[in-house]
């Protein structure tokens, strides 16, 4: 299982499981290349596990300041959210489909990307947005 995926070049859209160190993709990728190997395996803990960009999510901040330095956008798995929802430079799209009353999401891996999340139901609905009004 990839932890992190760049998607770009000069400003890359990135794929993380759940969390970026030090909230900057330069410093992720280079603790992840360069750092002990202590180091690294806390990185990966962090980068598999933690809840902490979730949670920052809540408490966005100031308005046009990126969440997550060095990356256009974030795609973010592994914490369910109800919808698919964007804070900042960051898309929270994990919204449970293994669970009873959750969705598949499927998103465009650009920074204003469309995004399509169809209910686990008997009834099949699909929902379609856009990041700008997932904010």
């Amino acid at each position: 299982m990839a932890l992190s995926v760049d998607i770009g070049e000069a400003l890359p859209a990135v794929v993380v499981h759940a969390d970026v160190h030090q909230r900057n993709w330069g410093s992720h990728r280079h603790a992840l290349a360069n750092g002990s190997a202590l180091d690294r395996s806390r990185l990966i803990t962090e980068a598999a596990w933690s809840p902490a960009l979730l949670k920052d999510t809540l408490f966005p901040p100031e308005k046009d300041q990126p969440m997550i330095a060095g990356a256009a956008a974030v795609f973010v798995g592994h914490n369910v959210v109800a919808k698919p929802r964007a804070t900042s430079n960051v898309r929270m799209i994990d919204t449970g489909s293994f669970q009873a009353q959750g969705s598949l999401t499927i998103a465009e891996l650009a920074t204003d990307g469309a995004y399509i999340s169809i209910p686990r139901s008997s009834r099949v609905q699909t929902m379609v947005g856009d990041w700008a009004r997932a904010a």
